[in-house]
């Protein structure tokens, strides 16, 4: 008998010592875990408290010892607190995210993860709190970034709404002007004209010239203005007609023959042999800027040549590129200005004569708006 409760004594002593440990084990486990953790009773009353807690909480162990959770929250998440606690005692509920408030008044935002065990043979509470300030933050800043871009974009669409009315307006406006100016300069090229065939002295004959000349270049200036306006408003079309480029080099050459021979210059407008006699493409839109680059070749060209030459650059079943070269021997324009010449209202013009900076403008934006490129080497 004697032997036998000896034994029982090492046995009993045995687990004594293991569970001991287990204990020992367990606390310390409980104090290096990588976060905050509190044990609490089903009132909410704090039990056990690691570390991490108390640091948190910026309280000692003592003080939080003595608190319930229900205290460790803002005064306005207290009353919601008790059936939360109530929640996970009756498993409907395994995290949180919320508040806490330490006891210098701090408030932090938390996500709470808890779970049920039995301590001394009654449940008890095991919440994890983790730190989530970073993370709202990052949230809060991500929700600011995404009102700021709806209303970045709200603002690019009503500025859009804005500039679409600006220019219609704009392109209203420039017509309506356009037909109050040419109805009157209609009237006074009409009269010129009258007055040129009557018998006139010379002097009378110069200044008629003089009128029929400043009436054509204002026609010319705010037909180039209405284009302008239409590009802008996205209101220029581009056709897709048959074309025959052999043919528009001829109307060129007949049309600016008298001006290249009043200034003594002699002018070529050619088609090389590989072109193709017909082709696709808009040929009033074409013409407008072959139009206006000839234009400006003759005018900044008192002595030499002017030439316009159409070569086949590719030839593929895709299509046809072709150049379009107007070469002067002109006076040229400087490297440093080279790069404004197609800002509206820019003027780069040789002393003693007129004009403006509307027409490269033009013919800029129509050469991309058929699909090409439009290029300078002076």
């Amino acid at each position: 008998v004697l032997y036998w409760n000896h034994r029982l004594r090492q046995r009993v002593a045995e687990h004594e010592r293991l569970l001991s440990e287990r204990d020992e084990r367990l606390q310390f486990i409980f104090e290096h875990a990588p976060e905050a953790v509190l044990v609490l009773e089903r009132d909410g009353q704090v039990l056990m408290a690691n570390e991490l807690a108390c640091d948190a909480f910026r309280l000692n162990r003592a003080k939080l010892l003595e608190r319930s959770v229900h205290d460790l929250m803002p005064a306005s998440s207290r009353a919601e607190m008790v059936s939360i606690v109530e929640k996970w005692f009756s498993g409907i509920l395994q995290q949180y995210e919320g508040t806490i408030c330490a006891g210098d008044g701090h408030i932090m935002p938390v996500e709470l993860t808890g779970r049920i065990f039995r301590l001394d043979q009654r449940p008890v509470l095991q919440l994890h709190l983790r730190d989530i300030s970073d993370r709202k933050e990052a949230e809060d800043q991500l929700r600011a970034a995404r009102e700021m871009a709806e209303d970045s974009k709200n603002l690019a669409l009503r500025a859009h709404r804005v500039s679409e009315q600006a220019s219609r307006e704009k392109s209203e406006f420039l017509a309506s002007m356009s037909r109050e100016i040419r109805t009157p300069l209609n009237d006074i090229v009409g009269m010129a004209e009258l007055m040129d065939c009557s018998d006139l002295v010379p002097d009378q004959k110069n200044s008629i010239s003089t009128i029929k000349q400043s009436a054509a270049g204002l026609v010319s200036i705010i037909n180039r203005v209405l284009d302008l306006a239409k590009l802008e408003a996205g209101q220029m079309e581009v056709r897709r007609d048959v074309l025959d480029l052999w043919d528009l080099c001829k109307r060129l050459q007949n049309r600016y023959r008298s001006l290249a021979d009043a200034k003594g210059i002699n002018l070529t407008c050619r088609c090389q042999d590989t072109v193709p006699l017909y082709l696709t493409g808009d040929e009033k839109l074409l013409e407008q800027v072959l139009d206006i680059l000839l234009d400006n070749a003759l005018q900044f060209t008192d002595e030499g040549s002017v030439q316009v030459k159409v070569e086949c650059h590719s030839s593929t079943s895709a299509g046809v590129g072709v150049c379009f070269r107007v070469i002067d021997t002109g006076v040229g324009i400087s490297v440093h200005k080279q790069a404004d010449l197609y800002e509206k209202r820019i003027q780069i013009l040789p002393a003693g004569n007129h004009g403006g900076g509307l027409g490269l403008a033009v013919c800029k934006e129509l050469v991309e708006l058929m699909g090409g490129v439009l290029g300078l080497v002076s």
